[in-house]
């Protein structure tokens, strides 16, 4: 049976980093990340870094607290459309888009 190389192994791993740092990864990946870092320096620095600049990152933005008022209309805006972009909505929107842009009585060329 083929083994994957060692450095495959550190491009699976790395390209998961981000989700093995946000808690993201069933516990099959993550143990799976976890001996991996024991046994390879190159990437545990790799994710050290990562690690690192997310804290860095999340210490550095500050949360405006939004008001009530403000929370309120985005929420009534969102729901408004939702509304109108009810299940067919999108297909006829679709559909009007297909006809106008590549409607065969024109040669499928897009309009002038």
């Amino acid at each position: 049976m083929n083994r994957p190389s060692p450095a495959y192994q550190c491009q699976a791993i790395m390209a998961h980093v981000d989700e093995f740092i946000d808690g993201e990864l069933c516990d099959r990946e993550t143990e799976g990340v976890e001996s991996h870092l024991l046994a390879c320096g190159e990437c545990r620095r790799v994710f050290q870094e990562e690690l690192d600049l997310k804290l860095l990152v999340r210490r550095s933005c500050t949360h405006d607290v939004v008001p009530d008022s403000v929370r309120d209309r985005v929420s009534v805006m969102v729901s408004r459309w939702r509304l109108d972009m009810a299940p067919g909505s999108f297909s006829s929107l679709t559909s009007i888009t297909t006809f106008r842009v590549g409607s065969p009585t024109d040669g499928g060329r897009p309009p002038a």
